[in-house]
């Protein structure tokens, strides 16, 4: 393994070259990073031999602990939503996000399509365009004075 090369592109673009790998069963690599900085990294593997590897991976370290789901998570957002007047979902009853009281007012009675609309303006600018393009006025005055 020590014959390829093997290097990694920490989140600053600081690029680390010849990093040592540590055989961790058959076929199986590791490779150790000093202190690594929180980010997304880039790993590019370029092995020579019999079968030759050529590979680009990557992986990332997590910016802050207090981005880590934490196991009194529930208890902090029923807290929450007991003081502010909302409520706390959970994944394990999703449906129950519909379950919503409605907006206060009244309901909306009538439907009146629209859509019409949007579609003459299209099609007039189509043909605004076409015009343009085709230069149809130029055509027009040409017939109108006998050319």
């Amino acid at each position: 393994m020590s014959a390829g090369h093997i290097a990694v592109t920490a989140p600053g673009g600081a690029l680390t070259n010849d990093i040592a790998l540590y055989q961790s069963g058959p076929g199986e690599y590791q490779f150790r990073v000093q202190a690594p900085a929180p980010g997304a990294y880039q790993i590019a593997i370029d092995l020579p031999g019999a079968e030759p590897l050529h590979e680009i991976s990557g992986f990332t370290i997590p910016s802050s602990p207090e981005l880590r789901p934490d196991p009194n998570g529930s208890a902090l957002m029923q807290a929450i939503a007991s003081r502010t007047g909302g409520r706390s979902l959970t994944l394990d009853d999703a449906s129950s996000v519909f379950d919503a009281p409605g907006a206060p007012g009244t309901a909306l009675r009538t439907y009146r399509a629209v859509w019409f609309v949007p579609l003459a303006a299209a099609l007039v600018l189509l043909l605004v365009e076409l015009a343009i393009r085709l230069a149809f006025l130029d055509r027009l005055r040409g017939l109108r004075h006998g050319r």
